[in-house]
């Protein structure tokens, strides 16, 4: 058995000068059935590239329906909002007509407004009706 003492001690290598470091046994040194460096990353390539699929797959799904649902959602709460300010502006109107314009004759203030709905309703009905003429008109189905 040798001691430390016994052995051949080599010289220390100049200050700043790159050590070459030897295999201290077989199982350090570079055998055929070792795995390259690439080889021990493909693992964690392959999870990274399974994670990036699933993720591109759900904001490609999930995006637009998140999208929609939102503007469902804005939707409605504007269309309450709409209804109501038009609901308020009506029951204004109305007590506009009967202080001023109609005094002690709610009826007629009921009346006038409700025959500026009528006019507007057959105007939005009429322009409606035009413009689905209109399509019918020039529309592709009708081949000759």
């Amino acid at each position: 058995m040798t001691t430390p003492e016994s052995a051949q001690e080599a010289p220390l290598p100049a200050q700043g000068a790159k050590v070459r470091e030897e295999p201290s046994s077989s199982t350090d040194a570079i055998s055929p059935n070792a795995p390259s460096k690439r080889a021990a990353a493909l693992p964690g390539r392959i999870a990274e590239m399974i994670e990036s699929f699933t993720a591109n797959i759900q904001r490609r799904s999930l995006g637009p329906l998140e999208l929609a649902s939102r503007a469902i959602a804005l939707f409605i709460v504007a269309s309450a909002m709409i209804l109501l300010v038009l609901a308020l502006l009506a029951i204004g109107l109305v007590r506009l007509l009967d202080a001023y314009l109609f005094p002690d004759a709610v009826w007629a203030s009921y009346a006038l407004i409700g025959g500026l709905f009528i006019v507007g309703g057959v105007l939005s009905h009429s322009k409606a009706s035009s413009l689905k003429t209109r399509s019918r008109l020039y529309s592709d189905d009708r081949l000759d």
